[in-house]
């Protein structure tokens, strides 16, 4: 059996159709960090970077290398070790 997962930017979505959060903004906010310092704390090139934060809106898949990029900005950002699961959540339905 196949499940479709499905990434949402906030919690504004119906979780019904949405059992993926994603948790970025929310993890940007309660450290009173913006999308566009993340994007200057990942590796790469900053409109890039900034691009690929404003396309994860309607993102319906994640790669490992994009995801992985994310936390290294995120670690350099805030001195924090985070991880996958403060970015995603997963809300069985």
């Amino acid at each position: 059996m196949f499940y479709k997962a499905h990434l949402c930017y906030n919690t504004h979505v119906s979780q019904s159709t949405m059992p993926i959060i994603w948790k970025l903004e929310d993890y940007l906010n309660e450290r009173g960090k913006t999308r566009y310092e993340l994007a200057s704390a990942m590796e790469g090139e900053k409109q890039s970077n900034l691009t690929t934060l404003y396309r994860l809106n309607t993102a319906r898949r994640l790669d490992y290398s994009t995801l992985e990029r994310l936390i290294k900005g995120l670690a350099v950002l805030t001195g924090e070790h985070p991880t996958v699961c403060d970015l995603l959540e997963f809300v069985d339905g």
